[in-house]
């Protein structure tokens, strides 16, 4: 599977993949870091780089095991480091007035309330927007027997160069 994902403004983007599940930052079989620059030679053009030798938007995913795989895409701030957390006191004063303490939750409605889907506006100052393609990869060989194209015991994999 080749996935091309690119941002108009060249923004970083994690890109996560779980293999039978939703990916989450924390959970996922695999990541990676689009853009990826690493087959582009720098140069002195407006960009700062050249002569590409793979599109440094592209992932190509090879697993030697099908199945349904979700993709999952997150904006990586690097203009906005981390902030350190802050420790958060009972009392809402800036300092603990107490070794430990505990706050109790309102119990929940009786009924439960019913579920809505939110589907949120486009927010240009927090929002990016992206193209996203997928070209998926399959095996196949013309069965004389059949008369026609089968991928039976026919498997994707990756070229073993001798």
């Amino acid at each position: 599977m080749s996935l091309r994902i690119a941002t108009a403004e060249r923004r970083r983007l994690a890109v996560y993949f779980g293999r039978g599940f939703k990916p989450t930052a924390t959970n996922y079989t695999s990541i990676v870091s689009l853009p990826h620059f690493s087959s582009c030679e720098k140069s002195d053009k407006s960009d700062g780089l050249s002569n590409c030798t793979a599109d440094p938007h592209t992932v190509k995913h090879i697993s030697n095991h099908s199945g349904l795989y979700y993709v999952g895409i997150r904006l990586v701030d690097t203009q906005n480091a981390p902030v350190a957390r802050l420790r958060r006191s009972c009392t809402g004063i800036k300092r603990r007035s107490k070794r430990s303490c505990v706050e109790v939750k309102d119990p929940p409605t009786t009924p439960p309330p019913t579920p809505m889907i939110v589907t949120p506006k486009y927010n240009s100052s927090t929002d990016v927007n992206y193209t996203f393609s997928v070209t998926m990869g399959t095996c196949l060989y013309w069965s004389e027997k059949e008369e026609k194209w089968s991928s039976k015991g026919c498997k994707v994999g990756r070229i073993k160069r001798i």
